[in-house]
């Protein structure tokens, strides 16, 4: 990921002046995301103010690209293990297997790491980057009907449940 510094010494390489401010606004709200930052840099090049409505814009055009350009793509597995998952903010291989039903989800997540960098492993335990879990659930609402939903959710709730984590799975 980006940081301010990094635009900071890419916009002074190409002789661009922008307000350490706005270079800290949009790094904080692009997660430091390289397209993201790109893309707002081009449009305030362009004369757009550094505002929400500048990022939102730009975020919901990064949204449909990565749901028309890169989820798409996904092998059908993979992509619906991820689909799945991003109803959660975290999970194991245990809780990828409950929500999924695959048995052998240590090789759909080996594969979904080969297939670019969605997830991030730390220990045992996994997240997605936060652009790419908003674009699976945007995806996973497209595919799924709200009552299949809550049938994932459900799963969620009682795997914590029978994990003896009662606080997480109130949370669902």
């Amino acid at each position: 990921a980006l940081t301010s510094d990094d635009v900071m010494e890419y916009l002074a390489h190409i002789g661009i002046n922008i307000s350490k401010g706005d270079i800290d606004f949009i790094v904080k709200k692009s997660q430091g995301n390289g397209f993201l930052v790109k893309s707002i840099l081009v449009e305030t090049f362009n004369g757009s103010p550094v505002d929400n409505e500048l990022f939102s814009k730009i975020r919901s055009t990064f949204m449909d690209m990565l749901s028309e350009k890169v989820i798409i793509w996904l092998e059908h597995e993979v992509r619906e293990m991820l689909m799945k998952l991003s109803l959660v903010d975290r999970f194991d291989i245990e809780l990828a297997r409950v929500m999924t039903g695959i048995s052998n989800i240590g090789d759909v997540i080996a594969r979904a790491e080969e297939s670019g960098n969605f997830l991030l492993k730390n220990g045992r335990s996994y997240t997605m980057r936060p652009i790419m879990r908003e674009a699976l659930y945007k995806e996973l609402q497209r595919r799924y009907s709200q009552e299949q939903i809550n049938g994932f959710i459900r799963n969620i709730a009682l795997y914590y449940e029978m994990n003896g984590s009662e606080a997480r799975a109130i949370e669902f």
